[in-house]
């Protein structure tokens, strides 16, 4: 019995010595590991496409009461996207890399971003930003993000100068009219409504509520394809008769709504008469020969309504009447085709 518990006592020893040397490779192994992981995850940071560098409170004076952000790490992306040699990042002030950051954009814009960027390290918050910048012309966009990381802060830039191109493009499509290339009815009380509300309070202006008179039965005689290029033909003859910013929009079938700021009535006016005019002339189409006359309702800004929506109202009306005048008339006088607003 004594030698069981000898025997038993040498096979314990024996074990624990086996598990100590597991223990020590097993940490050997994770410390390996551990390595190998920090260098796969440093290697992926110096070849990401995106920004990245990091900053350290760092105390600027004796005492240690006063603290600044200071880098301590900028990955190559983050020299490419800043202009800058990484290395000479080093030590640089988290307020100087981000003015290098936003540098091309509007000092408006770029101003209140410092401010938010340095509040919210201060208060240890994660800050998410799209900026627009513009170099020798080119228009590139960027996503900001600042996050804490322990006692420090990262800071990442993403260029989403691709994405966002078509983003816009999508919700510009989203707001446009894809026959004419004018814009249908949201994108144009969009704009409209904008321009107005930004306008000054002695602002002028006019709208003007274009209907074109023979389409329906252009449209019916002659079949949708002559139709379309007929629309076609009578936008491309609204943009060449008014300037880059008056706002152009097609609400739908066969008519057209025009906000031009900044003209005095009398000026309007001789711009709906020439539009008259444009619009008279025939539309030749393959073989086609067509004449499609406009009746158009003129309603001045502030003098006829100081809204979008009493402005459509008001021209509206005015077209109908025009409309109304010509109907059933062969002979119609340009000055029966425009109509101002009462």
């Amino acid at each position: 019995m004594h030698v069981t518990l000898i025997a038993t006592h040498k096979e314990t020893e024996k074990n624990s010595r086996v598990w100590m040397f597991r223990d020590v490779s097993d940490v050997e192994k994770a410390e390996r590991e551990v390595r190998s992981s920090g260098k796969l995850l440093r290697t992926l940071i110096d070849h990401s496409v995106n920004g990245i560098i990091r900053l350290s409170w760092m105390a600027v004076d004796e005492d240690n009461e006063h603290r600044e952000l200071r880098c301590i790490f900028a990955n190559a992306a983050a020299g490419r996207i800043l202009d800058t040699d990484p290395d000479e990042m080093i030590d640089g002030s988290a307020e100087t890399l981000i003015k290098l950051y936003t540098a091309g954009m509007d000092p408006d814009d770029a101003e209140p971003l410092l401010e938010q960027f340095l509040e919210s390290t201060q208060n240890g918050e994660v800050l998410d930003k799209e900026i627009r910048a513009e170099t020798d012309g080119k228009v590139r966009w960027m996503r900001l993000i600042s996050e804490p990381v322990g006692e420090d802060v990262a800071v990442t830039f993403v260029d989403i100068t691709d994405s966002k191109a078509k983003e816009i493009k999508m919700a510009s499509a989203a707001l446009c009219d894809p026959l004419t290339g004018v814009l249908n009815r949201r994108g144009f009380e969009n704009e409209a409504s904008h321009l107005l509300s930004e306008s000054a309070d002695d602002a002028s202006g006019a709208l003007l509520f274009i209907d074109l008179n023979e389409f329906k039965q252009i449209n019916d005689q002659c079949g949708h394809e002559i139709g379309d290029q007929l629309l076609t033909i009578a936008a491309a003859r609204l943009k060449s008769s008014f300037r880059s910013h008056d706002i152009i929009g097609r609400p739908g079938g066969d008519e057209f709504v025009v906000l031009v700021p900044d003209v005095t009535g009398e000026v309007a006016e001789k711009l709906a008469v020439r539009l008259t005019s444009a619009l008279e002339q025939p539309y030749l189409i393959g073989e086609e020969t067509l004449d499609c006359a406009a009746a158009i309702g003129l309603a001045l800004y502030p003098e006829h309504a100081h809204t979008l929506t009493g402005l459509l109202r008001a021209a509206d009306e005015a077209m109908y009447r025009a409309k109304a005048r010509c109907r059933g008339v062969s002979n119609i006088d340009q000055s029966d085709l425009l109509e101002k607003a009462i």
